[in-house]
């Protein structure tokens, strides 16, 4: 009987130390466990640590841009301010859009350059411009679309304006006008040099006649530098109105010639052209 007690003791002895085993395995892995939290623990903490840090740097940097922000607007606007202090000599507009009417711009009297580039349709009242910019020596309408010049073609808009204009440059581009506005206009103008008229939009009802305009400007006498008279036509001009044309500024430095206008005379012409 004594060999199957011992037989039974070694078996129990055995479960007892696969139990003990299991234990200590199942300890193990609680441990595990346990450390595998705490340091998920210590990571979490060190993620929100360098949160709170980018955090604070974050409202450090948005202190300095705001700051920054704030001393260059008060900079900016010290400026602005410092510019409307003084008289505003030249203006440079582009305007993109006609929800507007430009002829109620409230222009700066002291204006002497007004260059407008347009991009639509428009009807600029001229007279007004120059009534209350009595200063301007320079006058530049461009323009991808027709504009409409009005006035001093009334007696009340010639008296609007003085007996003299300073105007030295005036260029219109795309302009819809007729031929007594621009004649009267520039017979007021006895120190203008430069007379752009670009592509202008003819019409039988402007009664343009570029032999009536030709021996008008001959009448006045303009020591003109830079002459450009184009109208919008379909062909070529004949050789004769461009050499008519040449004739008005034949010392003119500096040309402007549309591609439709490029003959073989202008080739010619250009060949020959002194250089200054």
């Amino acid at each position: 009987m004594v060999a199957p007690q011992t037989g039974m003791v070694r078996q129990q002895n055995v479960m007892l130390q696969e139990q003990a085993a299991s234990k200590e395995r199942a300890e193990r892995m609680l441990q595990e466990q346990a450390d595998s939290k705490i340091r998920e623990e210590q990571v979490l903490k060190k993620q929100q640590e360098t949160i709170d840090r980018l955090i604070v740097n974050q409202h450090r940097v948005d202190a300095i841009l705001v700051q920054n922000y704030e001393l260059h607007h008060c900079e900016k606007a010290a400026h602005i301010r410092n510019l409307l202090d003084r008289p505003l000599r030249e203006l440079v507009l582009t305007l993109s859009s006609n929800n507007y009417d430009f002829n109620a711009l409230p222009l700066p009297t002291t204006l002497a350059s007004l260059k407008i580039t347009m991009k639509h349709w428009a009807t600029v009242d001229i007279t007004q411009i120059l009534a209350i910019c009595p200063a301007l020596e320079t006058l530049h309408f461009l323009c991808t679309r027709v504009i409409t010049f009005g006035g001093p073609l009334t007696e009340q808009g010639k008296k609007a304006l003085p007996d003299r204009l300073r105007l030295r440059s005036l260029v219109l581009e795309q302009p819809e006008l007729r031929q007594a506005w621009i004649e009267d206009l520039l017979a007021i103008t006895p120190n203008l040099e430069e007379l752009q008229l670009i592509t202008f939009s003819w019409d039988v009802h402007n009664g343009w006649e570029w032999s009536r305009f030709r021996d008008h400007l001959e009448t006045l006498s303009l020591l003109l530098k830079r002459f450009h008279h184009s109208i919008e036509w379909d062909s070529a001009p004949d050789e004769e109105y461009q050499k008519e044309d040449f004739a008005i500024c034949p010392q003119a430095q500096e040309l402007t010639i549309m591609t439709h206008h490029f003959t073989w005379w202008i080739v010619k012409t250009l060949w020959y052209w002194p250089v200054f």
